[in-house]
């Protein structure tokens, strides 16, 4: 009985075997895509690394227990107070040392470059989002003039007996050029502590004392009063800032009203404009920045962190299940921030083309051999092949 090649089991099984071949090769030699600014993430994670453990070792020394129900990878860097409110899962995600890369996207998407002057607002609430912004800052040459929050939320720098944001500033300034606050202030309500308790106060106070850091507090003055007196430290050290960059939710850096606590990332001047058009942002070091008749400056918010890290880095969240741990251990210097594999067009296309031809050749082929049989049939001799004959045309062209 006739039958075209594209009906012979050997030739399906031969062009089955061989697309499979070509789609296993697209797979297999793929191409590392490596992303804008790597060197300086990798240097900017290992900063982090390396400043994580210093402060691990700091504090275990000082008598932290490293409790690993709520401190999962044992950095040493988590604390609970109760009563206080806070995200364990934002504190944690930012303890991945390739937090820092981030920044460094952060400040190339900027258009940042080495020596240029940042304005930064620290609080105590995200050490590793601190930590990570000066690892950036030392890996791409930045210069940053510090203010400090010393306020933390819960799960953030709350031990101020020890561990305040300001001690651990203290211990980085053996690793960072630059890791010092010019000044601080209690943070809270008006940036004066309302809202803390008055040991908690006490502490803030002796920390700041503690660290030879001054305090900017007067209890009898409004926000505006601390707004001032840190735009007057930026504008001390650097009139021609690029950048500013906020790290939590401090009043006095982002305000009060919590439409700005859920925008996150870089905003340009126009959009932070558009956000106190929208009264979602109202008078403070930020808008501060933008409204610069001569030199208007954009800002990096670096708070709502599940939303920042959306797409570049994964959360790290407790286990809901089967005990201690993370559902997410990071290694430093891999991820989607530093590489991505992509498939190599130059092997894709050439296979893509193989494999069509094949199938149209071996198609091809087939409609020829039924066009030269049907051209050689005579009914009269060769009834028996009218329906192989017609069954082979549909399977070809139907």
């Amino acid at each position: 009985m006739f039958r075209p090649a594209i009906q012979r089991l050997r030739v399906l099984l031969f062009m089955a075997l061989f697309c499979a071949t070509m789609v296993f090769t697209s797979i297999y030699f793929t191409t590392e895509d490596i992303k804008d600014g790597y060197d300086y993430k990798i240097e900017a994670a290992r900063y982090m690394e390396k400043a994580m453990s210093k402060l691990k070792k700091f504090t275990t020394n000082e008598g932290k227990v490293v409790d690993s129900s709520y401190d999962p990878l044992k950095t040493g860097l988590v604390f609970f107070k109760d009563g206080l409110e806070g995200n364990l899962d934002s504190k944690l995600t930012t303890l991945n040392p390739n937090f820092a890369a981030l920044i460094v996207d952060f400040f190339l998407d900027a258009g940042l470059k080495k020596g240029d002057h940042i304005a930064v607002a620290f609080t105590g609430s995200m050490p590793g989002a601190n930590i990570a912004v000066l690892s950036a800052c030392e890996a791409m040459g930045i210069i940053p003039t510090i203010t400090t929050s010393i306020s933390a939320s819960n799960w953030g720098a709350c031990d101020y007996s020890k561990f305040s944001w300001l001690d651990f500033e203290m211990i980085l300034s053996e690793l960072f050029k630059y890791s010092r606050s010019k000044a601080a202030s209690i943070g809270k309500g008006r940036d004066i502590g309302i809202g803390l308790s008055e040991d908690d106060i006490n502490q803030i106070i002796i920390s700041s004392k503690r660290n030879n850091i001054d305090l900017i507090y007067n209890k009898n003055k409004n926000l505006d009063f601390h707004i001032n007196e840190k735009m007057n430290i930026y504008d001390q050290d650097f009139s021609n800032t690029k950048l500013f960059v906020n790290v939590g939710g401090g009043v006095a850096s982002i305000g009060w009203y919590p439409g700005i606590k859920k925008i996150t990332g870089f905003l340009s001047v126009d959009s932070l404009n558009i956000l106190a058009d929208k009264k979602l942002i109202h008078d403070c070091i930020m808008t501060r920045f933008s409204n610069r008749p001569n030199n208007s400056v954009p800002s990096l918010n670096i708070i709502d962190i599940e939303n920042l890290v959306k797409g570049y880095l994964p959360m790290i969240t407790l286990q809901k299940e089967g005990g201690e741990g993370v559902s997410f251990k990071p290694i430093t210097g891999q991820g989607i921030l530093f590489s991505e594999k992509k498939y190599n067009m130059l092997i894709v296309i050439p296979c893509l083309i193989a494999s069509l031809a094949l199938v149209l050749g071996v198609g091809l082929y087939s409609h020829f051999q039924i066009k030269k049989r049907m051209t050689a049939y005579e009914p009269e001799k060769n009834p028996e092949i009218l329906y192989p004959l017609n069954f082979s045309i549909r399977v070809l062209f139907f």
